[in-house]
């Protein structure tokens, strides 16, 4: 299972940046490259615990990235010398420009695992997210596939009806961002039971969509009252502006934070930092429908004890 996870991110890695390389249009550069360096960051974590991801290659990887970051920031034109200038800001800068909060947490780090109350967590957003529990928090650490799931949910019923193939079960599997671009003319139908969708409805989808046998090959597990808290905290009506941004511009699909939370009724989006900084499709959909829409949007970054 790992070893497959592993050589899909690489596959999203090598495809990111060949599209990136290709591109002459700045803003699909750098989202690309976004995307790159996010699986990157993912896979330099996962090659500490599994000897068969070559460091080695991780890095030749991240220099062939960096050449064509600093190719990109080259090209000509003022939105792409504002953007090259903001990511070559330390994190602490980008999240003053962007009007993010920024909480620094120290936790212990012990054979490769962040420690949060004892309990061990391979991956820094699940340790975030353990830590955002103890504060009476509850939600996800799955970047946008939450609410991309929950927006899937809400109109399962209408993308089965038209779905190319007439199954229901690839509306099921599908991703919603893909059908986004595949269903492009019906987008205020699906916008609108997205707005009307019950809580019953979204349960029933759900657990639709989870009971798919292949369903683990491709999303990772994700608690349903998690999903259906963030469901009510964001409302109907803010889940379907979301799905109206996706629809006129797809590259959307990337960049979304790294946990989705909610609490009495707020929901609250955290991107998770280590000892990496803010990327173009992050500041994309912060800017472009996170902070429009007036979500909660901030910023955690785990640094390791000193012992």
């Amino acid at each position: 299972m790992i070893a497959a996870m592993a050589q899909r991110m690489v596959d999203v890695v090598n495809e990111s940046m060949r599209i990136a390389h290709d591109s002459k249009n700045i803003e699909t550069r750098r989202s690309r490259i976004g995307v790159s360096r996010e699986r990157l960051v993912q896979l330099q974590e996962l090659a500490e615990q599994y000897p068969f991801i070559k460091v080695q290659q991780l890095a030749e990887v991240e220099c062939d990235l960096a050449k064509i970051d600093e190719a990109t920031d080259q090209m000509e034109g003022p939105q792409g010398a504002e953007l090259a200038a903001f990511l070559k800001l330390p994190l602490s800068l980008q999240c003053k420009a962007l009007d993010m909060p920024l909480e620094v947490i120290t936790l212990q780090r012990c054979g490769g695992q962040w420690i949060v109350a004892g309990v061990p967590h391979k991956r820094p957003e699940d340790a975030a997210l353990a830590h955002l529990r103890s504060n009476g928090w509850e939600g996800l650490a799955c970047e946008g596939t939450a609410v991309l799931m929950l927006m899937k949910a809400a109109c399962l019923d209408h993308l089965a009806r038209i779905n190319t193939f007439g199954s229901r079960a690839d509306a099921c599997m599908r991703f919603f961002e893909a059908q986004c671009i595949i269903h492009r003319d019906n987008a205020p139908e699906i916008v609108r039971d997205i707005e009307q969708a019950t809580e019953a409805v979204v349960r029933t989808n759900l657990a639709e969509i989870v009971a798919q046998p292949d369903y683990l090959t491709i999303y990772p597990m994700m608690d349903a009252d998690a999903l259906i808290g963030v469901w009510h905290a964001i409302t109907p009506s803010g889940l379907a502006t979301f799905a109206r941004r996706i629809f006129d511009d797809p590259s959307f699909r990337a960049g979304w934070p790294d946990v989705t939370i909610a609490r009495e009724g707020n929901v609250r989006f955290v991107e998770v930092k280590t000892t990496d900084k803010l990327h173009a499709s992050q500041r994309d959909v912060i800017l472009g429908i996170l902070q429009p829409s007036g979500a909660d949007v901030r910023v955690i970054q785990i640094k390791p004890a000193r012992h």
